[in-house]
């Protein structure tokens, strides 16, 4: 069985906000494993990926890479906040070459929370496929205040080599789906159901 590698998102700790608040910080996180996915060991010393960070004091977490390297350089989505805290979170892009050590592509994000609707402060967990030649980002839109979230799709008619090239524009929102009715890309590379 070859060796896996897994990037984990997740509240590992409690820690004491501004004004007596307590709040719970995103981070990530990498293991491995060497026997299939049996045991998992965590590297960096157990250590959050910092990196990653955007902001000290900041959230961040969502995991999802590219799976295949480009340009001998792993690719991940994720979402974070650009100040300290939990919330608003928006979605960036980094490269590394080892897994433990990212560079932010840029310090702006990808895909920004809206202000309003679903999207209202958080867009989060992104998943990247290509289909057909053209990329789509597959996310988690939320208004905490209103306890609503959907899931949300986002295009570049290009390739995923040239979105990571940086050739293409910026990503278009299609729409959203409702729980149980997930925008997915179809056989022929149309989205179903019509966003």
């Amino acid at each position: 069985m070859g060796q896996q590698q897994h990037l984990h998102g997740r509240r590992p700790q409690l820690v004491h906000a501004p004004g007596g608040k307590q709040r719970h910080l995103w981070e990530i996180h990498l293991f491995k494993s060497t026997d299939g996915g049996t045991t998992w060991t965590a590297q960096n010393s157990g250590n959050p990926l910092t990196s990653l960070q955007i902001h000290a004091g900041g959230a961040y977490g969502g995991p999802g890479i590219y799976p295949t390297q480009v340009g001998g350089l792993y690719q991940l989505w994720y979402h974070a906040v650009n100040a300290s805290g939990d919330l608003p979170t928006d979605i960036y892009r980094a490269t590394s070459p080892d897994l433990i050590n990212w560079t932010p592509i840029t310090p702006n994000p990808v895909l920004t929370h809206l202000g309003s609707g679903f999207e209202f402060d958080q867009v989060a967990d992104p998943c990247v496929v290509e289909v057909a030649g053209t990329s789509y980002l597959f996310y988690d839109g939320d208004n905490n205040g209103t306890s609503t979230a959907a899931i949300g799709v986002a295009t570049i008619g290009e390739p995923v080599a040239n979105v990571i090239a940086a050739v293409a524009g910026a990503p278009t929102r299609l729409g959203t789906g409702s729980v149980g009715q997930v925008p997915t890309v179809n056989a022929s590379g149309g989205l179903s159901p019509t966003c």
